[in-house]
């Protein structure tokens, strides 16, 4: 098991501090990759991005050691984006 995933056992088991070493680890990441879907000088990036890590937060007992910890946490990214564009794209069509 490598330390992410030592981490994000920790998470699971209710240590929140171990939360806040997965937060400061993957927010560099998590933003830059919001920024390349969303664009670097769209508003709301950081909202984006603080709404991954929310619900990295209340998924947490989804995560499976199979995967990275990483990798989980830019599909939870990915997937974030993904309903935020959708969901600019409904409010222009209304």
């Amino acid at each position: 098991m490598d330390a992410d995933q030592d981490l994000m056992r920790r998470f699971q088991g209710g240590d929140e501090a171990a939360f806040e070493v997965l937060v400061h680890k993957f927010q560099g990441p998590v933003l830059s990759l919001v920024r390349r879907y969303l664009g670097s000088r769209s508003a709301g990036v950081e909202d984006v991005a603080q709404e991954v890590f929310l619900r990295i937060y209340r998924s947490k007992h989804t995560y499976e050691p199979k995967a990275k910890v990483g990798t989980w946490i830019c599909r939870i990214t990915v997937n974030t984006c993904l309903n935020g564009i959708r969901r600019l794209g409904a409010d222009k069509n209304r």
